[in-house]
């Protein structure tokens, strides 16, 4: 995993975000896991955690964050819709 610089809290989750959105989602699981530990309620940072996870192929640690949003947000529905899409 690349070395996370001290940044301020905000700074992780634009990193993190930008990572994803450049399809580095080592780096951006890592910058997000450092925001998380400053907000840990912050579900647009879950969300993107599981994006990224899915996306490294990280699939039990991508199911395990969708069910963190849903202990934060029981009826979130991208969550919901995530998990029943599984099932099929």
């Amino acid at each position: 995993m690349t070395p996370i610089p001290a940044l301020l809290p905000s700074a992780h989750l634009d990193s993190g975000n930008k990572a994803l959105s450049q399809g580095d989602a080592r780096a951006a699981i890592g910058f997000l896991l450092e925001y998380m530990r400053q907000d840990p309620s912050n579900l647009s940072a879950y969300l993107n955690l599981e994006r990224a996870y899915w996306r490294a192929g990280e699939r039990l640690e991508a199911l395990n964050t969708f069910r963190r949003i849903l202990e934060l947000s029981p009826g979130h529905d991208e969550a919901l819709q995530f998990l029943r899409g599984l099932g099929r």
